[in-house]
């Protein structure tokens, strides 16, 4: 395996033999298990380190909504680290209108959300009761072997009734 990179959620490794992406989350990394939307009671929006339940939750609903091919890996034996397995696709980021009018054709608008995180204002859309942020093109490729947008990290949550 290769190291490709790591930032405030995981660190990532290309697998060659499987042609695969493997993303380790664990609480040495800034968000611990994967960054979690938050609502407080005085409706301002927030993102905060998860845990690892959180996490399971959350890439299960980026993948319920995304179908990018995520998998649940491995977690620790008591917990301590999540691993996460991705297809690898060859491809390039798409540019910011390219992405904005895939996300509209697939039903999504922009939803500004009330909180300090310019993210969470300038890069958060909404459909139904589902959110999604960081919605930028680093979170987004373009598969070279189909021409399609495929979503890889964008952070999901759902507007509480």
């Amino acid at each position: 395996m290769r190291l490709i990179g790591g930032g405030g959620e995981a660190v990532v490794w290309y697998d060659e033999s499987t042609q695969s992406v493997i993303k380790l989350f664990a609480p040495p990394c800034k968000a611990r298990f994967g960054w979690v939307l938050e609502c407080d009671a005085s409706q301002q929006w927030s993102i905060r380190p998860g845990s690892l339940a959180e996490a399971v939750l959350r890439f299960s609903r980026f993948e319920s909504l995304f179908d990018s091919g995520l998998e649940l890996d491995e977690t620790g034996p008591a917990g301590e680290y999540l691993t996460l397995r991705q297809p690898f696709i060859a491809g390039h980021h798409p540019d910011t209108s390219t992405l904005h009018q895939w996300m509209t054709a697939r039903g999504w608008h922009p939803r500004p959300l009330p909180g300090d995180l310019p993210m969470l204002q300038d890069l958060t859309w909404q459909r139904d009761q589902w959110l999604v942020t960081d919605v930028r093109s680093e979170n987004a490729l373009v598969s070279e072997a189909t021409g399609s947008i495929i979503a890889i990290d964008f952070i999901c949550g759902i507007l509480d009734s």
